[in-house]
């Protein structure tokens, strides 16, 4: 199992990679609502993602985009008929590893229930446009990613079955972000019975994942998960630590390890600015120490999972 390290453009956050080699990153153009993302991405789109970034590794681009607004030279690619060509072409002028296909996430428990269900069709709908319009194109779709939704097994298991019938192998299961904390056993529960239906043998990746807890036991079914926790357990002034005694990863304070906590598995780089973090625990409010702590988090967590 793999982790992929959610990433925002807009404001951006640290760029990991500048100090330990991550396993990939998850980037979203959710934040394109900021005046100043336009020319940053005429940038990406000109130059491709990952020499914006300068980042050789995996990256997999999200669906959840707002609005944009560019310049005329890629104006075709913004008002096409159907929303999910909209979003798949900015994806595609990106130039990423892996695109995520439009779906549309069901995180809100009072939705009713024909409301949830005109959502999950919408999402299918996508996937089978998606699909026809790839082959009508000559294009191979290995590179996109489809989005299993639903909120109980009849759902999850017509959208399950919707996407084995279509021949889909990439797939990722949605909607987990608002469970991660409140209800960890349904998330297993989803996850168990979504891997039964697609088979051992598809690609699976789940979907924001803010509860490191649950690591472990998703190694058993699944191939890839994206998070931002690093960058948000750092907002909160909090450190992922491996424990040297049970091998586990924990989440506290900053203010509450000391050096000996960690030096047995950060590099020196890292050591060195956790050392920085620590002389400087009085600007903890200040985004630049913020970042730091995101970057020991993100390599404390990919190291974990690496060894798990």
């Amino acid at each position: 199992m793999k982790v992929f390290i959610a990433w925002n453009i807009v404001p951006e956050d640290p760029r990991y990679w500048k100090y330990f080699e991550p396993h990939g990153i998850m980037i979203s153009f959710s934040s394109s609502k900021y005046r100043n993302i336009r020319k940053k991405l005429e940038s990406i789109f000109t130059m491709g993602i990952h020499e914006w970034l300068e980042y050789k590794g995996f990256i997999i681009m999200d669906s959840q985009i707002a609005p944009i607004s560019v310049s005329a030279e890629y104006a075709h690619a913004l008002h096409p008929r159907n929303k999910f060509l909209h979003i798949y072409y900015l994806q595609r002028y990106a130039r990423p590893n892996k695109i995520v296909h439009k779906d549309y996430p069901l995180v809100r428990s009072d939705v009713p229930e024909d409301l949830k269900w005109k959502l999950l069709r919408k999402t299918v709908k996508n996937a089978e446009l998606l699909r026809k319009f790839l082959e009508k194109k000559g294009v191979n779709d290995k590179e996109v990613i489809y989005v299993i939704q639903g909120w109980d097994k009849k759902s999850l298991e017509w959208c399950c079955k919707q996407y084995v019938n279509m021949g889909i192998r990439n797939y990722a299961i949605g909607s987990m972000k608002h469970l991660s904390f409140r209800n960890k056993d349904e998330i297993i529960h989803r996850i168990e019975f979504v891997r039964e239906i697609i088979g051992k043998r598809a690609k699976l990746h789940v979907l924001g994942v803010a509860n490191t807890k649950l690591l472990p036991i998703l190694k058993k079914y699944v191939d890839t998960l994206d998070t931002s926790s690093p960058i948000r357990a750092a907002m909160f002034n909090e450190i992922y630590y491996i424990d040297d005694k049970s091998n586990r990863l924990r989440r506290t304070k900053i203010t509450n390890i000391s050096e000996d906590d960690v030096k047995h598995y950060l590099p020196a780089k890292l050591y060195a600015m956790f050392v920085n973090i620590c002389e400087n625990i009085e600007n903890l409010k200040k985004s630049i120490i913020k970042r730091k702590l995101a970057i020991i988090n993100a390599y404390t967590l990919t190291r974990y999972v690496s060894l798990l």
